[in-house]
């Protein structure tokens, strides 16, 4: 057996660009490395895209003209917006029990075909 230490000088943060789904309300919350790797901000726009061949694939895009409007929210001005149905259809669609607050991994490598970021749903954390 080999043991990892863990102590309050040696626990890391894992941290990744991601989302936080929100399923009581319906909030969609960016990682502050996820804010600054795709420089979104304040009145930035976002829609979000399903592949309906595989529907547990999402994508979205920034600063669109029919996305969702982020907004700053919070005393810790964290970057946001709300929609309770697509929170739901993006948890339907990976089947997540109803306690989970998923946490999706997001690519900072946009994709140049459909000007596109994806989530990466197979590592939810």
């Amino acid at each position: 057996m080999k043991l990892k230490e863990f102590t309050s000088e040696r626990v890391e943060r894992v941290s990744v660009p991601a989302i936080s789904l929100y399923r009581s309300n319906g909030e969609v919350r960016f990682s502050s490395l996820l804010v600054n790797a795709l420089h979104i901000t304040s009145g930035s726009r976002i829609q979000f895209f399903q592949d309906e061949l595989n529907p547990t694939d999402w994508y979205f895009k920034i600063n669109c003209s029919r996305g969702y409007k982020v907004t700053e929210k919070g005393h810790d001005k964290r970057l946001s917006f709300q929609s309770k149905p697509l929170v739901m259809a993006i948890i339907d669609s990976l089947k997540l029990k109803p306690e989970h607050t998923p946490v999706i991994p997001v690519s900072t490598e946009r994709d140049l075909t459909n000007d596109t970021y994806a989530l990466i749903t197979h590592m939810i954390l």
